[in-house]
Protein backbone atom coordinates (compact mmCIF):
# COMPACT_ATOMS: atom_id res chain seq x y z
CA UNK A 1 0.00 0.00 0.00
CA UNK A 2 1.21 3.16 -0.97
CA UNK A 3 0.14 5.96 1.81
CA UNK A 4 0.62 10.28 1.65
CA UNK A 5 1.02 11.94 4.45
CA UNK A 6 -0.26 15.66 4.51
CA UNK A 7 1.32 16.97 7.68
CA UNK A 8 3.58 18.83 9.89
CA UNK A 9 7.15 17.13 9.45
CA UNK A 10 8.40 18.90 12.78
CA UNK A 11 5.01 17.78 14.96
CA UNK A 12 5.91 15.01 17.44
CA UNK A 13 2.15 14.08 16.75
CA UNK A 14 2.83 13.63 13.12
CA UNK A 15 5.59 11.85 13.93
CA UNK A 16 3.99 9.37 16.47
CA UNK A 17 0.77 8.59 14.25
CA UNK A 18 3.24 7.57 10.79
CA UNK A 19 5.51 5.43 13.62
CA UNK A 20 2.10 3.37 14.57
CA UNK A 21 1.83 1.86 10.68
CA UNK A 22 5.65 2.27 9.92
CA UNK A 23 6.60 -1.65 10.20
CA UNK A 24 3.95 -2.82 7.75
CA UNK A 25 6.01 -2.80 4.72
CA UNK A 26 4.32 -0.25 3.25
CA UNK A 27 5.57 2.80 0.83
CA UNK A 28 5.04 5.91 3.11
CA UNK A 29 5.60 9.13 1.98
CA UNK A 30 5.00 12.58 3.59
CA UNK A 31 4.68 15.82 2.13
CA UNK A 32 5.17 18.75 4.78
CA UNK A 33 2.43 20.53 4.87
CA UNK A 34 4.20 23.46 7.08
CA UNK A 35 7.20 24.29 4.50
CA UNK A 36 10.11 24.30 6.83
CA UNK A 37 12.24 21.55 5.18
CA UNK A 38 12.81 19.85 8.74
CA UNK A 39 11.53 16.56 10.43
CA UNK A 40 11.44 15.77 13.90
CA UNK A 41 13.61 12.54 14.75
CA UNK A 42 11.99 9.65 15.45
CA UNK A 43 10.36 9.09 11.92
CA UNK A 44 10.31 5.41 10.51
CA UNK A 45 11.26 4.62 6.81
CA UNK A 46 9.46 7.32 4.67
CA UNK A 47 10.18 9.31 1.70
CA UNK A 48 10.04 13.32 2.45
CA UNK A 49 8.98 15.62 -0.18
CA UNK A 50 10.08 19.45 0.68
CA UNK A 51 10.51 22.09 -1.25
CA UNK A 52 13.52 23.35 0.14
CA UNK A 53 16.39 21.74 2.19
CA UNK A 54 17.75 22.89 5.47
CA UNK A 55 20.58 21.69 7.43
CA UNK A 56 20.00 20.16 10.91
CA UNK A 57 19.93 21.50 14.18
CA UNK A 58 18.56 21.06 17.69
CA UNK A 59 16.23 17.73 17.60
CA UNK A 60 15.26 18.10 13.87
CA UNK A 61 17.00 16.97 11.03
CA UNK A 62 16.58 17.22 7.09
CA UNK A 63 15.83 14.65 5.24
CA UNK A 64 17.16 15.05 1.83
CA UNK A 65 20.26 16.29 -0.05
CA UNK A 66 20.73 19.76 1.34
CA UNK A 67 21.96 21.02 -2.14
CA UNK A 68 18.59 20.58 -4.30
CA UNK A 69 15.84 23.06 -4.33
CA UNK A 70 12.64 22.08 -5.96
CA UNK A 71 10.30 23.95 -7.47
CA UNK A 72 6.99 22.95 -8.96
CA UNK A 73 5.73 25.04 -11.94
CA UNK A 74 3.10 22.89 -12.82
CA UNK A 75 1.31 19.83 -11.37
CA UNK A 76 3.97 17.95 -13.61
CA UNK A 77 7.21 19.13 -14.07
CA UNK A 78 9.84 19.89 -11.66
CA UNK A 79 12.91 22.31 -12.05
CA UNK A 80 16.19 21.73 -9.82
CA UNK A 81 17.98 24.30 -8.73
CA UNK A 82 21.27 24.46 -6.63
CA UNK A 83 20.89 25.94 -3.24
CA UNK A 84 24.60 25.72 -1.04
CA UNK A 85 23.50 27.14 2.02
CA UNK A 86 20.48 27.44 4.44
CA UNK A 87 19.63 31.26 4.32
CA UNK A 88 19.07 30.60 0.47
CA UNK A 89 16.96 27.71 1.08
CA UNK A 90 14.94 30.14 3.43
CA UNK A 91 14.50 32.99 1.16
CA UNK A 92 14.28 30.75 -1.83
CA UNK A 93 10.74 30.16 0.53
CA UNK A 94 10.16 33.95 0.59
CA UNK A 95 10.18 34.16 -3.06
CA UNK A 96 8.08 31.27 -3.83
CA UNK A 97 5.58 32.55 -1.36
CA UNK A 98 5.50 35.89 -1.85
CA UNK A 99 5.56 34.86 -6.13
CA UNK A 100 3.12 32.24 -5.68
CA UNK A 101 1.35 31.83 -2.54
CA UNK A 102 -0.41 28.33 -3.42
CA UNK A 103 2.83 27.05 -4.78
CA UNK A 104 2.80 23.58 -1.76
CA UNK A 105 -0.52 23.05 -3.72
CA UNK A 106 0.65 22.89 -7.00
CA UNK A 107 3.69 20.67 -5.63
CA UNK A 108 1.19 18.53 -3.73
CA UNK A 109 -0.89 18.00 -6.99
CA UNK A 110 2.32 16.92 -8.95
CA UNK A 111 3.15 14.61 -6.43
CA UNK A 112 0.14 13.53 -5.85
CA UNK A 113 -0.03 12.79 -10.08
CA UNK A 114 3.07 11.37 -9.91
CA UNK A 115 2.61 9.37 -7.14
CA UNK A 116 -1.00 7.72 -7.36
CA UNK A 117 -0.94 6.89 -3.62
CA UNK A 118 -3.56 4.38 -2.60
CA UNK A 119 -4.80 6.59 0.54
CA UNK A 120 -4.14 9.95 1.01
CA UNK A 121 -4.02 10.79 4.92
CA UNK A 122 -4.22 15.03 6.11
CA UNK A 123 -3.39 15.85 9.58
CA UNK A 124 -5.04 18.49 10.72
CA UNK A 125 -7.79 20.53 8.71
CA UNK A 126 -6.02 23.60 8.42
CA UNK A 127 -2.65 23.19 7.82
CA UNK A 128 -2.90 19.22 5.74
CA UNK A 129 -6.20 19.38 4.67
CA UNK A 130 -6.96 22.80 3.64
CA UNK A 131 -3.57 22.16 1.10
CA UNK A 132 -5.04 18.18 0.22
CA UNK A 133 -8.46 20.36 -1.33
CA UNK A 134 -6.88 22.95 -2.39
CA UNK A 135 -4.71 20.19 -4.60
CA UNK A 136 -7.74 18.53 -5.62
CA UNK A 137 -9.29 21.52 -7.08
CA UNK A 138 -6.14 22.11 -9.41
CA UNK A 139 -6.36 18.62 -10.78
CA UNK A 140 -9.73 18.31 -11.12
CA UNK A 141 -9.06 21.43 -13.75
CA UNK A 142 -5.77 20.41 -15.09
CA UNK A 143 -6.49 17.00 -15.30
CA UNK A 144 -10.48 16.25 -15.07
CA UNK A 145 -9.74 12.52 -16.18
CA UNK A 146 -7.64 11.67 -12.78
CA UNK A 147 -9.90 9.78 -10.13
CA UNK A 148 -8.19 11.81 -6.99
CA UNK A 149 -7.29 8.82 -4.24
CA UNK A 150 -9.11 8.27 -1.44
CA UNK A 151 -8.29 10.84 1.49
CA UNK A 152 -8.72 10.94 5.57
CA UNK A 153 -9.01 14.17 6.64
CA UNK A 154 -8.01 14.23 10.29
CA UNK A 155 -9.30 17.04 12.88
CA UNK A 156 -6.61 17.91 15.25
CA UNK A 157 -7.28 19.99 18.37
CA UNK A 158 -9.99 22.94 17.56
CA UNK A 159 -10.10 22.03 13.53
CA UNK A 160 -13.61 22.44 13.68
CA UNK A 161 -14.76 22.91 17.15
CA UNK A 162 -13.30 26.81 16.90
CA UNK A 163 -12.27 27.53 13.45
CA UNK A 164 -15.52 26.01 11.84
CA UNK A 165 -17.32 28.80 13.39
CA UNK A 166 -15.11 31.50 12.26
CA UNK A 167 -16.32 33.25 8.73
CA UNK A 168 -12.55 33.02 6.80
CA UNK A 169 -12.56 29.37 7.53
CA UNK A 170 -16.06 28.12 7.81
CA UNK A 171 -16.22 27.68 3.81
CA UNK A 172 -12.92 25.73 3.46
CA UNK A 173 -14.29 23.24 6.41
CA UNK A 174 -17.43 22.48 4.57
CA UNK A 175 -14.94 22.19 1.75
CA UNK A 176 -13.38 19.58 3.04
CA UNK A 177 -15.65 17.65 4.62
CA UNK A 178 -17.51 17.76 1.57
CA UNK A 179 -14.93 16.41 -0.92
CA UNK A 180 -13.01 14.49 1.80
CA UNK A 181 -13.84 10.16 1.63
CA UNK A 182 -12.86 9.36 5.52
CA UNK A 183 -12.93 11.27 8.57
CA UNK A 184 -11.18 10.33 12.08
CA UNK A 185 -10.96 12.58 15.22
CA UNK A 186 -10.18 12.40 18.83
CA UNK A 187 -13.33 13.62 20.16
CA UNK A 188 -17.29 12.02 20.11
CA UNK A 189 -18.38 15.54 19.68
CA UNK A 190 -15.95 16.20 16.43
CA UNK A 191 -18.30 13.46 14.93
CA UNK A 192 -20.90 15.42 15.23
CA UNK A 193 -19.49 18.68 14.41
CA UNK A 194 -18.53 17.17 10.91
CA UNK A 195 -22.05 15.54 10.70
CA UNK A 196 -23.81 19.10 11.71
CA UNK A 197 -21.15 20.65 8.57
CA UNK A 198 -22.43 18.44 5.98
CA UNK A 199 -19.89 15.57 6.39
CA UNK A 200 -21.38 11.97 4.73
CA UNK A 201 -18.74 9.77 4.63
CA UNK A 202 -16.81 6.73 6.50
CA UNK A 203 -16.41 8.04 10.08
CA UNK A 204 -13.22 6.04 11.13
CA UNK A 205 -12.66 5.33 15.10
CA UNK A 206 -12.60 7.44 17.68
CA UNK A 207 -9.43 7.74 19.48
CA UNK A 208 -6.32 9.76 20.21
CA UNK A 209 -3.57 10.98 17.17
CA UNK A 210 -0.73 10.36 18.93
CA UNK A 211 -1.61 6.74 19.45
CA UNK A 212 -1.37 4.54 22.60
CA UNK A 213 0.67 3.81 25.58
CA UNK A 214 3.13 0.62 26.83
CA UNK A 215 1.41 0.48 29.81
CA UNK A 216 3.99 -1.53 31.17
CA UNK A 217 6.85 1.26 31.19
CA UNK A 218 3.82 3.94 32.60
CA UNK A 219 4.04 1.69 35.35
CA UNK A 220 7.38 1.86 35.65
CA UNK A 221 7.99 5.13 35.32
CA UNK A 222 5.11 6.01 37.63
CA UNK A 223 7.33 3.49 40.31
CA UNK A 224 4.65 2.81 42.43
CA UNK A 225 4.72 6.31 44.24
CA UNK A 226 1.32 7.29 45.97
CA UNK A 227 0.03 10.83 43.64
CA UNK A 228 -0.56 12.29 47.46
CA UNK A 229 3.00 12.26 48.28
CA UNK A 230 4.17 13.50 44.94
CA UNK A 231 5.69 17.74 45.80
CA UNK A 232 5.35 18.82 42.00
CA UNK A 233 2.60 20.57 39.85
CA UNK A 234 3.00 20.87 36.62
CA UNK A 235 0.91 23.23 33.70
CA UNK A 236 1.13 23.77 30.40
CA UNK A 237 2.78 26.88 29.65
CA UNK A 238 0.75 27.39 26.22
CA UNK A 239 -0.53 30.97 26.20
CA UNK A 240 -2.02 32.52 22.91
CA UNK A 241 -4.75 32.63 20.80
CA UNK A 242 -6.04 29.33 22.43
CA UNK A 243 -3.13 28.60 25.64
CA UNK A 244 -4.34 30.28 29.02
CA UNK A 245 -1.26 29.31 30.80
CA UNK A 246 -1.85 33.16 32.57
CA UNK A 247 -4.71 31.65 33.93
CA UNK A 248 -3.23 29.18 35.68
CA UNK A 249 -0.24 31.48 37.01
CA UNK A 250 -2.93 33.65 38.88
CA UNK A 251 -4.91 30.73 39.91
CA UNK A 252 -1.03 29.41 41.87
CA UNK A 253 -1.14 32.68 43.21
CA UNK A 254 -4.21 32.70 44.78
CA UNK A 255 -2.94 29.51 46.12
CA UNK A 256 0.52 30.14 47.57
CA UNK A 257 -0.41 29.52 51.12
CA UNK A 258 -0.50 25.61 50.19
CA UNK A 259 2.24 25.60 47.56
CA UNK A 260 5.39 26.52 49.78
CA UNK A 261 6.64 22.79 49.88
CA UNK A 262 6.22 22.50 46.27
CA UNK A 263 8.08 22.75 43.01
CA UNK A 264 5.73 24.40 40.17
CA UNK A 265 7.21 23.35 36.88
CA UNK A 266 6.14 25.04 33.55
CA UNK A 267 6.59 23.45 30.02
CA UNK A 268 5.95 24.38 26.93
CA UNK A 269 5.92 28.02 27.51
CA UNK A 270 6.48 31.41 25.93
CA UNK A 271 7.89 34.54 26.68
CA UNK A 272 4.93 35.97 28.27
CA UNK A 273 4.20 33.27 30.40
CA UNK A 274 8.40 33.50 31.26
CA UNK A 275 7.94 37.01 32.32
CA UNK A 276 4.92 36.08 34.20
CA UNK A 277 6.47 33.44 36.12
CA UNK A 278 9.42 35.35 36.77
CA UNK A 279 7.49 37.83 38.30
CA UNK A 280 5.53 35.88 40.39
CA UNK A 281 8.06 34.13 41.77
CA UNK A 282 9.44 37.46 42.95
CA UNK A 283 6.34 38.55 44.25
CA UNK A 284 5.65 35.34 46.10
CA UNK A 285 8.65 33.36 46.78
CA UNK A 286 7.39 29.98 45.23
CA UNK A 287 9.78 27.68 43.57
CA UNK A 288 8.27 28.25 39.67
CA UNK A 289 10.88 26.55 36.98
CA UNK A 290 10.60 27.59 33.78
CA UNK A 291 11.27 23.28 32.42
CA UNK A 292 13.00 23.44 29.08
CA UNK A 293 12.13 21.29 25.91
CA UNK A 294 13.15 17.49 26.74
CA UNK A 295 13.07 14.45 24.95
CA UNK A 296 9.75 12.57 25.53
CA UNK A 297 10.30 10.10 28.22
CA UNK A 298 12.22 12.78 30.70
CA UNK A 299 9.01 14.70 30.08
CA UNK A 300 6.40 11.34 31.21
CA UNK A 301 9.61 11.48 34.28
CA UNK A 302 8.11 14.85 35.27
CA UNK A 303 3.95 13.60 35.03
CA UNK A 304 5.71 10.46 36.84
CA UNK A 305 6.91 13.11 40.16
CA UNK A 306 3.67 15.67 39.58
CA UNK A 307 0.52 15.34 41.78
CA UNK A 308 -1.16 17.94 39.82
CA UNK A 309 -1.05 18.76 35.80
CA UNK A 310 -3.29 21.96 35.26
CA UNK A 311 -3.96 23.03 31.00
CA UNK A 312 -6.26 25.36 30.24
CA UNK A 313 -7.33 26.51 27.01
CA UNK A 314 -10.17 28.31 24.97
CA UNK A 315 -10.33 25.22 22.65
CA UNK A 316 -8.88 21.94 22.02
CA UNK A 317 -9.27 18.33 20.77
CA UNK A 318 -8.39 15.70 23.59
CA UNK A 319 -4.78 17.06 25.21
CA UNK A 320 -2.11 14.69 25.18
CA UNK A 321 -1.18 15.52 28.36
CA UNK A 322 -4.33 15.25 29.85
CA UNK A 323 -3.75 11.11 28.86
CA UNK A 324 -0.01 11.50 30.06
CA UNK A 325 -1.30 12.75 33.58
CA UNK A 326 -3.83 10.01 33.82
CA UNK A 327 -1.42 7.26 32.35
CA UNK A 328 1.45 8.24 35.21
CA UNK A 329 -1.03 9.24 38.33
CA UNK A 330 -0.88 12.99 38.17
CA UNK A 331 -4.14 14.77 39.07
CA UNK A 332 -5.51 16.45 35.38
CA UNK A 333 -7.03 19.84 36.22
CA UNK A 334 -8.14 19.90 32.77
CA UNK A 335 -10.31 23.19 31.18
CA UNK A 336 -13.62 21.63 29.90
CA UNK A 337 -13.16 22.59 26.05
CA UNK A 338 -11.16 19.72 25.27
CA UNK A 339 -13.46 16.91 25.61
CA UNK A 340 -12.08 15.90 28.97
CA UNK A 341 -15.35 14.73 30.33
CA UNK A 342 -15.09 12.00 27.42
CA UNK A 343 -12.08 10.38 29.95
CA UNK A 344 -12.44 12.16 33.07
CA UNK A 345 -15.25 12.36 35.86
CA UNK A 346 -15.19 15.69 37.36
CA UNK A 347 -15.02 15.47 41.04
CA UNK A 348 -13.92 12.42 40.77
CA UNK A 349 -10.85 11.39 38.47
CA UNK A 350 -10.15 14.79 37.58
CA UNK A 351 -11.31 18.43 38.01
CA UNK A 352 -13.30 20.38 34.53
CA UNK A 353 -12.77 23.71 35.04
CA UNK A 354 -13.67 26.74 32.77
CA UNK A 355 -10.51 27.82 31.07
CA UNK A 356 -10.53 31.75 32.06
CA UNK A 357 -11.66 31.47 35.31
CA UNK A 358 -8.91 32.07 37.55
CA UNK A 359 -10.87 31.68 41.02
CA UNK A 360 -12.61 28.52 40.24
CA UNK A 361 -9.20 27.05 38.55
CA UNK A 362 -7.91 27.86 42.10
CA UNK A 363 -10.61 26.21 43.74
CA UNK A 364 -9.76 23.12 42.10
CA UNK A 365 -6.18 23.02 42.50
CA UNK A 366 -7.13 23.73 46.51
CA UNK A 367 -8.85 20.42 46.14
CA UNK A 368 -6.27 18.74 43.90
CA UNK A 369 -3.64 20.21 46.94
CA UNK A 370 -5.28 18.68 50.34
CA UNK A 371 -7.36 15.93 49.47
CA UNK A 372 -5.12 13.19 49.62
CA UNK A 373 -8.24 10.51 48.78
CA UNK A 374 -9.14 12.05 45.81
CA UNK A 375 -5.81 12.12 43.80
CA UNK A 376 -4.75 8.52 45.15
CA UNK A 377 -8.40 6.88 44.12
CA UNK A 378 -8.43 9.05 40.77
CA UNK A 379 -4.68 7.74 39.63
CA UNK A 380 -6.24 4.07 40.41
CA UNK A 381 -8.86 4.91 38.20
CA UNK A 382 -7.09 6.47 35.59
CA UNK A 383 -4.94 3.89 35.16
CA UNK A 384 -8.03 1.57 34.56
CA UNK A 385 -8.82 3.97 31.70
CA UNK A 386 -5.39 4.25 30.06
CA UNK A 387 -5.08 0.25 29.78
CA UNK A 388 -8.88 -0.01 28.75
CA UNK A 389 -8.52 2.63 26.41
CA UNK A 390 -4.89 3.17 24.86
CA UNK A 391 -3.11 0.52 24.84
CA UNK A 392 -0.50 0.78 22.38
CA UNK A 393 -0.62 -2.77 20.44
CA UNK A 394 -4.59 -2.24 20.48
CA UNK A 395 -4.40 1.68 19.15
CA UNK A 396 -1.94 0.48 16.62
CA UNK A 397 -4.14 -2.27 15.06
CA UNK A 398 -6.96 0.34 14.52
CA UNK A 399 -4.46 2.68 12.91
CA UNK A 400 -3.63 -0.18 10.61
CA UNK A 401 -7.31 -0.93 9.88
CA UNK A 402 -7.82 2.36 8.75
CA UNK A 403 -6.09 2.62 5.76
CA UNK A 404 -7.64 -0.94 4.81
CA UNK A 405 -10.83 0.29 5.63
CA UNK A 406 -10.94 3.22 3.35
CA UNK A 407 -8.92 1.51 0.32
CA UNK A 408 -12.22 -1.25 0.87
CA UNK A 409 -14.52 1.69 0.48
CA UNK A 410 -13.00 2.94 -2.59
CA UNK A 411 -12.80 -0.56 -4.39
CA UNK A 412 -15.90 -1.77 -3.26
CA UNK A 413 -17.58 2.09 -4.73
CA UNK A 414 -15.76 1.42 -7.92
CA UNK A 415 -17.24 -2.03 -8.58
Amino acid sequence: MRVLFVAMANSIHSIKWIRQVGDQGWDLHLFPSVDTGLVMEGLPHVTVHHSVFTPTFGDLRHSGPEQWLRVVTNPVRQLGLPVPYAKASAMARRILMTATPSYRAWQLAGLILTLRPDVIHAMNLQSGAYLVDEARAILKRLAPKFRFPPWIAANWGSDIYLFGHMPDHEAKVRSVLEHCDAYFCECQRDVQLAQQFGFKGRVLPVFPNAGGFETDQMGVLANGKPTSRRKTILIKGYQGVMGRALVALRAVALCQDLLREYEIGIYSWGEEVRVAALMLHQETGLDIRLLERAPYDQMLRRFADARVYVGLSISDAISTSLLEAMALGTFPIQSGTACADEWIESGRTGLIVPPEDPQIVAQALRRALTEDELVDHAAEENLGVVRSRLDAKRLRELAVEIYHTVLQDRRTNAG
